[in-house]
Formats: C-alpha cells, structure tokens, sequence
C-alpha cells in the first residue's frame, strides 16, 4: 500500500490509465478516430545538429552568402524579415587563439585533447570518455584561470548527457571569458535539452549579440523560440541564417512551421476564436471555432486533473480545422490520417467530418498529444 502511494507510481499508474483509455476509444469507435496519429511531415521535429550549417566550422565564420537568388519564392514578409543588415567580422574565438599555456600545461593539454577527439569519435565506449575527462579535469587543475579546458570539459559532460554538470563547466568558461560565445551556445544547449527553454533563450541570444552570425546559435535560438511560441523573434533568426548560409532543408522546414502557426494554411477567409489554452482557426465558421474550443478546453480539464505534474508551458496552442479534406492533405497531412499533431510548431490539424461528432472525436484525442508534448515528445498512437 506504502508503494503506491508514491507519487512516480501514481502518475505512472496515471498515464497507463489514460493511455489504455484513448487506446478503447480508438478501439471502439475505429472510423472515428483511426488513422488519427503523429507521422512524418514537413513539420516534424528537427534534431538539432553538431555545428549549423553541418559545413561550418564551429569558430562561426562562415561567410555572408552574397549570391543573388533571384528573389524567388520569397514573400513580402520575406523580404521585410530579411532587411538588409550589415553586422562586424565575428570575434576571433576563444579556441582560435593562444592559450597562454607553459610548456608543461600545454603538454597536458595535447594529451587531454587528443583523448578529447577519441571521446567524441567513440560516443559510446564509456573507457574512452571517462580517460578523456580525467585528463581534461588535470588541464583545468593546472590553469585555473582558463576557460578552455572548462568548456571542452563541458562538451564532454553532455557526451554523457549531464546537463547539469555541463552547465556549470560552460558557466565557468563564460565567466573567465565573457566573449566566449560558443560557451553560451552551448550553455544555451544545455538547457534546451532539458527543456528549460525559457533559460536557453537567453544564454543563444547573448551569443548573437558578441556574433550576429554564429550559425550554431542561429539555428538553436530558432529550435528553442520556436517551442516556446515566439514565432516572430524566430522568423527573424530564420532570415538571418538564410541570408547568411543560404537556404537549406532545415531552415525551410522551420519557416514553413512558423508560417502555418502565424498565418495558417493561406485560407480565403479565416475565422478564429481565442479561449484560455487555445487559439482556434477554421475556414469553416467562427461557431465551429467556438464549439471546438469549448470542447478541447472541456478535455485538458480533466487531463490537467489526471497528470497534475505534466509541465504547462506558458504559450497557447495553435488548432487548425479545415473544411474539406483535400485542403488537409494539401497542407502535408498524411492520407490515411483525419487529425494530426505536428510537434515542431505545436500545431494540430484536422478537417471537419460529416458528423461534427466524430471530428470532436479526434480533436479529443490529438489534443492529447498536443497536451503530453512537453512530458512525452512522442506517446503511443
């Protein structure tokens, strides 16, 4: 009885509950909700990569792309997005100067850094990665007052996905060295894999400020601005990095995300209707908004009252329900689907079913993925 009074098992026992719930429902009313499930989309979640653009050096010197495309497909918020902005050469880094070493720490260093490089190309032997922080910590040991051996230190921590440890070796490198701004990256980095994105937000930003164009930093505060809502901070920094790296699958996939949550999916005439979690739009009718909103409002109720220690993040979710199904699709939804949830820019899409109750059906139980998202980034189906 002690046991399941804890509260990790209570909200395990919780969300096997709700689960095995939604799983009856799908059971039981299988035209209604079948086929309702996250697939892959232009909008699906992008993994964020080592170094961005993954052909730019990590010293954020890639070169301004002066190349003319013709200015096709961009729109007027393109271009307005795009002004014409004229930053400074980026900062020498930190990696690319003299340590100031003598002779025995640089010995120590040489040693610590090649166990460092075998770390990282050998992810997965634990041997590897706990000689190459031994010797990094002797590197620290030696020169305290550098901020060298702190950040590849804190490289190494998130190898090990210790996120907490790993922020605390990039604050240090960001004390030492205030202009360190690969060190805030990847201290933003830290929390954003936590999920604390609020926190990363802040520490990208300061590393755009000391370089406009350090790509790395670019392409996380758009991942973490993005998740937090903050759509037009993000199309910014979208337009930045294109001007500056050009266009490439990852950038598009995140304008074409912001695009649909801002302005939707280019209806003639959208109706739209704002309840407290929600923000509804529809080109069928503003009572249609309404209905829906009242009903997926009714539901996080009582998911708020099931998973009671599920995260809320501070942000309304996008619902767009489409009249006719061709439209749907021709928004990237998946054929053998009547609902999806598109985890990149939080969206849920659906269109209108000839029995209002079925598309409250699956409203219902895509909100649920909606809702989990920031507990679970991919539930069961």
């Amino acid at each position: 009885m002690l046991a399941l009074r804890a509260p990790g098992v209570r909200a395990f026992i919780a969300l096997f509950i709700a689960i095995s719930f939604l799983a009856f429902c799908v059971i039981c009313q299988a035209p209604t909700a079948i086929g309702a499930q996250i697939v892959p989309s232009p909008f699906a979640l992008v993994d964020p990569p080592d170094s961005f653009p993954p052909a730019a050096s990590q010293d954020g010197g890639a070169k301004k792309n002066d190349e003319d495309d013709g200015g096709e497909g961009k729109s007027e918020d393109d271009e307005e997005a795009a002004e014409d902005e004229d930053y400074p050469d980026p900062p020498p880094s930190v990696m690319n100067q003299p340590f100031g070493f003598d002779a025995k720490t640089q010995t120590l260093f040489d040693e610590a850094y090649g166990l460092w490089k075998k770390a990282h190309s050998r992810q997965s032997e634990k041997k590897a990665l706990e000689s190459a922080l031994s010797a990094m910590e002797k590197v620290k040991s030696a020169a305290p007052s550098s901020p060298v051996p702190h950040f590849l230190l804190g490289r190494l921590h998130c190898l090990q996905e210790n996120w907490a440890r790993a922020r605390t070796s990039f604050k240090r490198a960001t004390e030492l060295a205030p202009g360190f701004y690969e060190a805030h990256a990847w201290l933003g980095t830290a929390f954003a894999e936590e999920r604390k994105h609020g926190e990363a937000v802040a520490h990208f930003l300061k590393a755009i400020e000391i370089n406009p164009t350090f790509g790395n930093a670019l392409y996380w505060a758009v991942y973490s601005l993005t998740t937090l809502g903050r759509f037009a901070e993000a199309e910014k920094f979208v337009a930045r990095a294109e001007k500056h790296f050009g266009k490439n699958e990852i950038l598009d996939r995140y304008a074409k995300a912001i695009r649909l949550a801002t302005k939707g999916p280019g209806w003639k005439a959208t109706h739209e209707f704002e309840s407290e979690n929600y923000v509804i739009r529809t080109d069928v009718s503003r009572e249609l908004a309404e209905r829906m909103s009242e009903q997926i409002e009714l539901i996080r109720l009582v998911y708020d009252k099931v998973f009671p220690e599920i995260p809320k993040p501070d942000r309304k979710y996008v619902v767009l329900i489409f009249k006719e199904r061709d439209d749907y699709l021709a928004a990237g939804n998946d054929r053998n689907t009547v609902g999806t949830y598109h985890p990149l820019p939080r969206t849920l899409m659906l269109y209108l079913r000839p029995d209002e109750a079925d598309t409250t059906s699956t409203l219902k139980h895509e909100g649920f993925h909606q809702y989990c998202h920031e507990y679970l980034d991919n539930i069961p189906t």
